[in-house]
């Protein structure tokens, strides 16, 4: 089973003052790019992936960073996707295609995460692994999206979102150790 939730948050022009060189799929790298799932799957180098220069490089060094620690302690394997849209298929089928080729968490612990982000959709998804979904279930996933990531998502905080996200969803994780 998986936790699915679409959160609608605002997002306008994104920081222009953002210089950093992320992959593209397009010449023009632009904002609204469509880029498939499958290929999506073929790019996922580190722990976090931004597809739509959201985040800078100072950022990205941070949230990589962090989900190794994360990782290192065998608590959570989480893997962080940002793209453009997801176009007409469903973020949850966008997600679950992602998450599967991806294969995050542990054969003998299903302790994967994924945070999916469809930047001009205006969504937002968590994946878990079979795992875990007791500890993290939809109600508290569901809280953790509206009440501590959104809100920074809002002011176009999204280091800081995912960051407040993260923490709080390792601490309910640690909550049931």
């Amino acid at each position: 089973q998986t936790c699915a939730l679409p959160i609608l948050f605002s997002l306008e022009d994104l920081s222009a003052s953002q210089e950093a060189i992320k992959p593209s799929f397009s010449e023009n790298n632009g904002s609204d790019l469509y880029i498939g799932p499958e290929e999506i799957s073929k790019n996922l180098n580190h722990p976090v992936n931004d597809f739509t220069n959201t985040l800078s490089i100072a950022e990205l060094e941070y949230l990589n960073e962090k989900l190794s620690k994360i990782y290192e302690e065998g608590l959570l394997q989480i893997g962080i996707v940002l793209v453009s849209t997801t176009d007409k298929l469903p973020i949850f089928d966008y997600s679950m295609t992602v998450a599967k080729s991806w294969a995050l968490g542990s054969p003998e612990n299903n302790n994967g995460l994924l945070i999916l982000m469809a930047m001009n959709d205006s969504q937002i998804y968590i994946l878990t692994g079979l795992d875990i979904e007791d500890k993290l279930t939809d109600e508290r996933v569901s809280k953790i999206i509206n009440e501590d990531m959104t809100p920074h998502f809002r002011n176009k905080s999204y280091v800081t979102g995912l960051s407040v996200g993260i923490d709080s969803l390792v601490e309910s994780m640690k909550g049931y150790q």
